[in-house]
């Protein structure tokens, strides 16, 4: 509270610190200031400090939710039902389908084909790059290839990044199911996938690539002992560092020679048995365990480099192989999807896929001369999990970085010359054509090649490709029943625990049961929208009527006085009413008073809408210049790298600063002004008579005040209504109010927010800071004044004392005639 409540009414002083009266009607104003205490001054501090730490929270608490996982949509009880082994295995079996059981037509059981399933990875690889880049497009378009191939367009999730992109290829949930949203903090799923069903059923499993794959499925990747089998995770630390990323290469060339590793040497496999007293394993004492989250059953050191046209194939006894690489999303990251760097990470991909299309068809006759006569037939994919833009960066809406490639491959399919629906034409590519097949497709496809149940938590289906690769009707009628069975079970869970019980689904189609899973969605969604923006409303008008009371009440800010209105005028009625003399309060206020707080007030949202408009206009010229291209929107994309997220940060903040700086600059300029500070005074007082120094000192400080006072209010009322319209997310209440569904216009707005809270945040720490600082120096300058004013008036005011107790009612009387007023000191 502004020291000018606590000052004492003395005759003979004109110093606006000691808040001098001439007239009644301006007295009773006074008193208001006179008799505040140090309990209610702290108030409107207490409040700001409220509100800076709410958006503090808000910012740490998006932050998270968006980097980090979030809570499911199902509980963890309901998805462990879900994985029940033997309530699949009650319908589906308990063996694989493979061709032994279900052979295919016109193959005799002696040349009987198994199929193995080998997934290439490249993280960062666009759609167009199938067709825009030259050695990419030569390996896919030669002839030999393309007629065994086919090109496919796919959609991903919400958010585009990596981690949440890697659990819906594998596990078939969105982002918004299986609650990964960011990189940051990973952890292993709780949802079904690839590798824990094809753990249930036999199959051997091997990956090479990014630690974090073995983090996010550490028990559904079957642990293997034995030669040649290396941790997956085995990282170069000698890549080149940029300012906005890293290279790969070596890390990638690393992986590479573990997978061209496991062609070559015969692995032991030995599951792990958890209930002896032998686990962990003792590691070997030659064994590196770079990342404690990998348990030592691998050995540590770095793989030989292998000559890829050298290898001899003598064993790849994988089931399903995954190999991931990195290098083309430290380039785009780094140099951006449109650069000469970019181009090279994926030409050194191709490089190494086509090595291994070479190997391909060793590896298929090498079973046959090894297993009894048995074939195997080899099926490739290569796909990836988000693109990037053109300058870098991903994680937002743009096309870009939500359209990824599928090519699969599978020696004499003869799937070029197959009716395929939306196949990919080479020759002549449409960015815009939409596809109605998405990332969440990849893992519904790879369980039926394998002759394994889908996925518990999918949401995908079975590309057009199985079709033309499993020609026995009977298996494709088991698998579709499994997909069936696991859609409908899958969505009646939903509607059970989202209180959707009119939605328990009925059909037996796989597309419906996904349509009324979508409309259960949002209903849910739209529901907990509504639920927040209640709770959401009660807070804000909580906190509403707390800061506007705190501020009529402990500040200079006047509302009676500026909105003078009917409802106002109602306002008083009822305060009059209750005997609360609200009508006299407002009686007692001047024209003078009037005018100072509706001069503070057009001040204070001229500056506001000032610091508003210069800052977002400076952020958006800076990102049109700084990180522009074709497809530029404001969402995550613009959280390229650190860097990138440092520079929009500081991009947001530092304008702000700038101009409150600046405000604060040419307003003490301005105000130092003897012609300013007359004009002002003649503005307020509505006089044109000359004015003492004084008198214009006292009127500088009030409007200076009583300014600060309305840009507090303002910072206040701008950072509760901006709180308040994240009812989504419902920012004040735990995880269990938040919203998990992810929608395009959610997922924006909540990147949105976040910015927007930087933007706020400056403004809100200067309102608050000038208020506690001109509190504590006006308060610190009425007291020096003050005594100053005890020492220069001793002998009267001992004089007047004196008379006062020799004569009573009388002196006091006397004293009162000649025209002064002696207040006692209740500072």
């Amino acid at each position: 509270m502004p020291p000018n409540r606590l000052l004492h009414h003395t005759p003979h002083m004109d110093s606006p610190l000691l808040g001098v009266r001439t007239d009644d009607s301006r007295q009773e104003v006074s008193r208001k200031f006179r008799n505040s205490s140090s309990s209610r001054r702290i108030f409107p501090t207490v409040v700001s400090l409220i509100f800076v730490g709410l958006l503090t929270f808000f910012i740490v608490f998006s932050l998270m939710s968006m980097t980090r996982s979030n809570a499911t949509i199902l509980s963890e009880k309901g998805i462990s039902d879900l994985n029940d082994i033997d309530a699949v295995r009650s319908y589906f079996g308990d063996k694989r389908l493979d061709i032994k059981d279900y052979r295919e037509p016109r193959m005799e059981p002696s040349t009987a084909i198994r199929t193995r399933v080998v997934l290439f990875m490249l993280d960062g690889l666009r759609f167009d790059a199938v067709h825009t880049h030259p050695k990419l497009h030569s390996l896919l378009t030669e002839p030999s290839f393309q007629k065994d191939s086919v090109v496919l367009k796919l959609k991903i999730p919400l958010p585009s990044i990596s981690l949440p992109g890697w659990l819906t290829t594998m596990t078939g949930s969105s982002p918004q199911h299986h609650g990964r949203t960011g990189n940051n903090s990973p952890q292993e799923t709780l949802m079904d996938n690839v590798f824990r069903q094809a753990q249930n059923y036999g199959l051997r499993t091997g990956i090479s690539g990014d630690s974090d794959w073995r983090i996010l499925f550490t028990t559904s990747i079957q642990p293997l002992f034995g030669d040649g089998t290396r941790s997956p995770s085995i990282n170069a630390d000698d890549d080149d560092h940029w300012l906005r990323g890293s290279s790969y290469e070596k890390r990638d060339e690393s992986w590479a020679n573990i997978m061209f590793e496991a062609m070559m040497t015969p692995a032991i496999y030995k599951p792990r048995n958890t209930s002896t007293s032998e686990f962990p394993p003792t590691p070997p004492p030659h064994v590196i365990i770079r990342n404690p989250l990998t348990l030592p059953d691998w050995l540590g050191e770095e793989p030989k480099k292998i000559h890829r046209e050298d290898v001899e194939i003598s064993h790849f006894a994988y089931d399903f192989f995954m190999s991931y690489f990195e290098d083309i999303d430290g380039q785009g990251h780094s140099f951006g999807g449109g650069s000469e760097r970019y181009t090279e990470a994926v030409s050194h991909k191709t490089d190494i896929l086509s090595a291994f299309f070479r190997k391909l068809s060793d590896i298929d006759e090498m079973d046959e001369k090894t297993s009894g006569g048995q074939k195997w037939r080899t099926v490739v994919m290569v796909t990836s999990d988000h693109g990037h833009v053109d300058v870098g960066g991903h994680g937002g809406t743009a096309r870009d970085v939500t359209q990824i490639p599928l090519v699969i491959f599978c020696n004499g399919s003869r799937l070029g010359q197959k009716d395929i629906a939306n196949r990919v034409d080479l020759s002549k590519i449409d960015l815009d054509a939409e596809t109605p097949f998405t990332s969440h497709d990849i893992s519904a496809t790879l369980s039926a090649l394998l002759g394994i149940p889908v996925p518990r938590q999918s949401e995908g289906f079975f590309l057009p490709v199985v079709d033309h690769l499993i020609h026995n009707a009977e298996r494709m009628k088991r698998h579709r029943e499994d997909l069936s069975r696991q859609k409908k079970t899958y969505v009646s869970k939903l509607a059970g625990e989202l209180d959707e019980l009119d939605m328990t689904p009925m059909s037996d189609d796989a597309e419906e049961l996904m349509d009324q899973m979508h409309e259960i969605e949002d209903n849910v969604t739209n529901r907990r929208i509504i639920r927040n923006f209640g709770i959401s409303f009660g807070i804000w008008l909580t906190l509403m009527i707390l800061m506007t009371t705190v501020s009529q009440c402990c500040t200079t800010v006047d509302f009676l006085i500026v909105f003078n209105t009917t409802p106002v005028q109602w306002v008083l009625h009822l305060q009059k009413r209750l005997n609360m003399r609200g009508e006299k309060l407002i009686e007692k206020r001047t024209s003078t008073d009037v005018r100072l707080q509706r001069l503070s007030l057009l001040t204070s949202l001229f500056t506001f809408f000032l610091y508003l408009s210069i800052t977002l206009s400076s952020f958006f010229i800076l990102f049109r210049f700084y990180r522009s291209h074709s497809q530029w929107r404001f969402d995550f994309t613009v959280f390229n790298s650190d860097h990138d997220t440092l520079v929009t940060i500081l991009s947001l903040v530092l304008p702000g600063i700038a101009v409150l700086f600046l405000a604060q600059l040419v307003g003490y300029v301005m105000l130092s002004r003897e012609s300013v500070k007359s004009r002002l005074y003649r503005w307020v007082e509505g006089a044109d008579a000359n004015a003492k120094d004084s008198q214009k000192e006292e009127m500088k400080r009030k409007y200076i005040v009583c300014t600060c006072q309305w840009m507090l209010y303002l910072s206040l009322l701008m950072t509760n209504t901006f709180l308040f319209s994240q009812a989504y997310q419902c920012v004040y209440l735990p995880y269990y109010y938040d919203t998990q569904f992810i929608t395009p216009n959610i997922w924006s707005a909540r990147f949105q927010s976040v910015c927007m809270s930087f933007l706020i945040a400056p403004l809100l720490l200067h309102s608050t800071l000038l208020h506690i600082l001109y509190t504590q120096y006006l308060r610190f300058k009425i007291k020096s004044n003050h005594n100053e004013l005890q020492d220069l008036s001793s002998p009267i005011l001992g004089d007047s004392q004196k008379s006062i107790r020799s004569n009573g009612r009388a002196g006091r009387a006397a004293l009162t005639s000649s025209g002064r007023t002696v207040m006692p000191d209740k500072a």
